[in-house]
Order: C-alpha cells, then sequence, then structure tokens
C-alpha cells in the first residue's frame, strides 16, 4: 500500500489477527452460483479484507472480533 504524504504505513488483516489458522475464504466453491457455472471459477479464495492500521508490535487498535456473514442462504437464498 501506498503511504500518504511520505508517511509509512502498515496494516494487518484483521480476520488473520483474530483467526491465524482459517484462511477465512469469502468466496467459496459451495456456493450454488458456482456449481450452476455462473461464475467462472472453481477456486475457493478471499475477495473481502477488513485492514487495521499497525505498528511495530501488531493493530494499533484492539481487533476484538471478526466474522464471517451472510455466508449462509436465508431461506434457499444466498444474498
Amino acid at each position: 500500500m501506498q503511504g500518504v504524504e511520505g508517511l509509512s504505513v502498515c496494516y494487518q488483516d484483521a480476520w488473520e489477527y483474530v483467526h491465524p489458522e482459517d484462511p477465512g475464504y469469502t468466496f467459496e466453491v459451495a456456493n450454488p452460483l458456482v456449481r450452476a457455472g455462473e461464475v467462472s471459477t472453481g477456486v475457493s479464495r478471499k475477495i473481502d479484507h477488513v485492514l487495521v492500521r499497525s505498528g511495530l508490535h501488531g493493530p494499533r487498535l484492539r481487533v476484538a472480533g471478526c466474522e464471517r456473514v451472510l455466508d449462509q442462504p436465508d431461506d434457499g437464498v444466498w444474498e
């Protein structure tokens, strides 16, 4: 990432800070749109990130939690 006005910046992914052993995929091949062929790739990956500004010893804010939402269908509809 680019610094602002010459300041060095460092960001840490909040998900990785709270769930270091979990890849935190936000695009899953289990989504029915992928199985139906409406999305061209079949690779799970992380496409959404929440970044927290960090100092030398981790985030400057205390990351109390970071969870996925809307990762299950609601009455059969993926939102």
